[in-house]
């Protein structure tokens, strides 16, 4: 009877130890939105300003990884931290819409407020303030919405599937702001 209690109790403890062992989800590779890069090349490429240079605020603490439930922390693939992440994204869109040059005469800074997201709401939230050298800053909030899931593994997986799906859309929120087409329109 005590052999058969103690392995009962065994078990259950690593039973236990397997739906409370986490992992990392890494998040995928990012790939723009072609009608996005399409929009931008329809409404902006046509001017003579371009982007020569977008970087981050000096000092901008960055995060390699964020935690999800007990199940573990959601990370950016190849070392990346979200904010260059996001950065890497925004160029990447801004150069095959031919709106990057090294002739360019407009220079950025962004400074991310937050990054985060909630695996209960099911949402994720982009915040950058961009301070441009040619123009007034202006700040853009981008809150991505996905489907919910009671278990932690599935939530968290969506969480991760679900990061370059919010980038673009920040792209987008980004690229569609007045202040950043009015880059565009100064001389």
């Amino acid at each position: 009877m005590g052999e058969s209690v103690m392995l009962t109790r065994l078990c259950f403890f690593c039973l236990i130890l397997m739906f409370l062992s986490g992992c990392t989800h890494t998040i995928g590779k990012y790939h723009p939105s072609a009608e996005q890069v399409k929009a931008l090349k329809n409404n902006l490429a046509k001017s003579d300003n371009k982007i020569k240079n977008i970087s981050l605020v000096n000092g901008q603490h960055e995060s390699n990884s964020l935690m999800c439930r007990a199940e573990g922390p959601i990370e950016p693939p190849n070392g990346l931290s979200y904010e260059s992440y996001v950065l890497q994204a925004l160029l990447y869109d801004l150069k095959v819409a031919g709106l990057l040059s090294e002739d360019g005469n407009i220079s950025l800074e962004i400074k991310f407020e937050d990054i985060s997201f909630s695996s209960v709401t099911s949402q994720w939230t982009i915040q950058a303030l961009f301070l441009p050298s040619t123009n007034e800053s202006f700040s853009v909030k981008t809150e991505h919405d996905f489907e919910y899931n009671f278990v932690a593994r599935i939530a968290c997986m969506k969480v991760g599937r679900e990061f370059p799906l919010a980038v673009q859309q920040f792209n987008q929120d980004v690229t569609q702001n007045q202040k950043f087409k009015k880059l565009f329109k100064q001389r």
